[in-house]
C-alpha cells in the first residue's frame, strides 16, 4: 500500500507547487481545483472551458506540468488518476 500512496503523491499535490501565474492559479481555483491530479484529469477542451482560460493559460499550464516532471510520467498517472475526476 505504501508503494501505491508514493505514486499518488504527485496528484495530490496541491496546484500552488507549480508557480502559475495569478491569473491561471485564480481560475483554478474558482473552479474547485486545487490539486494536480485534478488537473491531470480534465481534457484541453475542458481546461479551455474554464472562464478566462485560454490558450495561453493552457499552454503555460502544460509547461510548468512538463518543468515539474509530470509529462514524464503521464502514464502511471493516467492509470492513477481515476480517483481525481473533475465533475
Amino acid at each position: 500500500m505504501t508503494r501505491y500512496n508514493d505514486m499518488l503523491r504527485p496528484l495530490q499535490m496541491p496546484i500552488e507547487e507549480l508557480d502559475l501565474p495569478c491569473r491561471i492559479y485564480s481560475n483554478l481555483k474558482r473552479e474547485g481545483i486545487i490539486q494536480v491530479g485534478q488537473v491531470l484529469a480534465m481534457d484541453r477542451t475542458t481546461l479551455l472551458s474554464i472562464r478566462n482560460f485560454g490558450q495561453g493559460s493552457y499552454d503555460r499550464l502544460q509547461e510548468r506540468l512538463k518543468e515539474r516532471g509530470f509529462k514524464e510520467h503521464m502514464g502511471i498517472l493516467l492509470k492513477l488518476k481515476e480517483g481525481f475526476k473533475y465533475n
